[in-house]
């Protein structure tokens, strides 16, 4: 004999605490599992997830629950219509300890959370779980940036993604995008908190942002490592806020800020491994960014590194790099000119070098240089300038020529010129 949990009653225990039937107790929580998802990896779980999500989404939202396993996805997972919440049982590879969803290569975007035509995607959550992709080639550059064979894709306001990791997609990690030409209103995808999230193993960059309106975001405690492209490709409009962020053998520098993208701020960022490059600022570039970045201790800095490209026309973009302990250059070749350790100033200490070069800045990457210069500051305190031609030294003040001239015209005029620059300081007589 069967019994209906609608006849069967659940009392919580505790003071205060009412009865209610067993039927609404379990429909507190919904579980994938309800809709038959098997979490064994061998089956096609979307089916069951999508009915799953379109059944919270019927609700006018709330949270969707995934035991612990390996949810097989063999194509995207998407919702507009209402805030969900995919809460997974942990971002740990162990086995039977976290939530896995694992998605084949060549979808246009493993989850994609979008906004709908009346904003209601918006405020939805992904948390402890894993999304793992199945890429080997890599997507253009041009796919990338419309979300194409991405691992998640947030085009909603106010998505809210804490402890996941999101790895091997043959396109961007992660990428917050905006304003696409679609039928279904997604416009903005602003005011998204980010806490937690990793990004690893994939084929372009690990974490993007894309669009005009992909804005005032914060992302704390990024971690984008072993990724083919750059570790964060900034290329919002009005700029985003990045704390914490760690980088690791990336292909490319762990930053990369387009040339339409403005007004970013990545504070206490960490680099090791991987190339000697750290930022990358692309033509022509807004501006008004600050990077504050911590090296490893002398990490790959060998020689004269350019530790940044900049192509930008922007002259205000403010850059610190700390724990700089060997040689190192800034460089590129924009207009920035100043790359400050300390605001309007760059600071360099004796022993160090900046490495100076002309070039185009209209191309990316620009024209091989036809100078290349080297600045630092001897023992003494001047000012030391050398290049494959030249050799100078400007002492720390300025000699003092005395005596007489003898009526040398020309000897009068070339000491004149001297002490007008500022190279001696001229006492003589006629």
């Amino acid at each position: 004999m069967t019994t209906p949990s609608s006849d069967v009653t659940f009392s919580q225990s505790g003071t205060g605490a009412v009865s209610r039937t067993a039927e609404s107790r379990f429909r507190d929580t919904v579980s994938v599992k309800d809709f038959g998802a098997a979490g064994s990896g061998s089956v096609d779980d979307q089916p069951a997830i999508q009915a799953a999500i379109d059944y919270v989404c019927s609700a006018g939202g709330g949270i969707l629950f995934f035991p612990p396993g390996t949810y097989r996805c063999d194509s995207q997972l998407s919702w507009s219509s209402a805030p969900v919440t995919l809460q997974g049982s942990g971002s740990s590879v162990q086995p039977g300890v976290g939530t896995i969803l694992k998605f084949p290569q060549g979808l246009d975007g493993a989850v994609r959370i979008k906004n709908g035509t009346a904003g209601l995607g918006a405020f939805s959550q992904v948390r402890n779980l894993i999304i793992r992709g199945s890429g080997t080639t890599a997507v253009s550059e041009a796919d990338a940036a419309t979300g194409k064979g991405a691992g998640l894709v947030l085009q909603a306001s106010g998505i809210r993604v804490e402890n996941c990791t999101v790895q091997q997609f043959e396109g961007n990690g992660c990428m917050v995008l905006s304003a696409p030409s679609t039928a279904d209103g997604t416009i903005n995808a602003n005011n998204c908190l980010i806490m937690g999230l990793c990004c690893w193993d994939n084929l372009a960059n690990g974490f993007a942002a894309q669009g005009v309106d992909s804005n005032a975001c914060t992302i704390v405690k990024l971690d984008c490592s072993n990724n083919g492209g750059f570790g964060v490709y900034e290329n919002s409009f009005l700029g985003n806020v990045y704390v914490g962020a760690h980088f690791a053998g990336n292909v490319s520098p762990p930053i990369r800020i387009g040339g339409g993208s403005g007004y970013n701020r990545f504070y206490g960022c960490y680099k090791e491994g991987g190339g000697q490059k750290v930022v990358q600022l692309d033509y022509p570039g807004t501006g008004k960014n600050e990077i504050d970045f911590n090296l490893a201790d002398g990490d790959g800095i060998l020689g004269h590194p350019l530790l940044v490209d900049d192509f930008t026309l922007s002259k205000d973009d403010e850059i610190k790099l700390q724990n700089v302990r060997r040689r190192a250059a800034f460089g590129g070749d924009g207009a920035n000119g100043t790359f400050v350790i300390s605001p309007k100033s760059l600071l360099v200490r004796q022993s160090k070098s900046i490495q100076l070069q002309n070039g185009d800045e209209t191309t990316c990457p620009p024209t091989a240089p036809t100078a290349n210069w080297f600045v630092s500051v001897n023992p003494s305190g001047g000012l030391h300038f050398a290049n494959g031609h030249y050799d100078i030294t400007l002492p720390l003040s300025r000699p003092v020529v005395s005596g007489s001239r003898g009526g040398n015209a020309a000897l009068a005029s070339l000491l004149s010129t001297l002490d007008a620059i500022g190279l001696v300081s001229d006492t003589t007589t006629t």
